[in-house]
């Protein structure tokens, strides 16, 4: 796939054959830590260098319900609004706790019901 580059050109990033084949996957990240010593930050009470797992979210997300029926990150964080007569993807990525209504697509539950159990489940992650 070749994707215009900003001057017109082909993008650098395309032109790679596998953009992924020099990713590390998650098992191969504490290894490559340790042999570059790289640290995230250090720990308090041990003085261990410490990294952090990037985006536990999508971890999270990836495991679960929501990505086996098919829920993209859009679908929650940056749900459709209306502007007048045209419906468009908000693009302030947040919580979807500021939009509980882009739940009840799928969710039959009462705004205050959704809040709480959204709440519930945070607090046990």
């Amino acid at each position: 796939m070749k994707l215009p580059a900003a001057s017109g050109g082909e993008s650098s990033i395309c032109r790679e054959k596998d953009i992924y084949s020099r990713s590390l996957t998650p098992g191969q990240a504490p290894g490559n830590a340790l042999a570059t010593r790289f640290k995230d930050w250090t720990h308090r009470e041990t003085a261990a260098p410490m990294i952090k797992i990037q985006h536990p979210e999508f971890e999270l997300w990836g495991t679960g319900i929501h990505a086996r029926s098919g829920v993209s990150c859009a679908d929650c964080h940056m749900p459709y609004v209306r502007r007048g007569s045209v419906k468009i993807s908000d693009h302030w990525i947040r919580s979807p706790l500021q939009h509980v209504h882009a739940c009840r697509t799928c969710h039959p539950f009462d705004e205050k019901e959704l809040r709480d159990r959204v709440a519930e489940i945070q607090d046990k992650t």
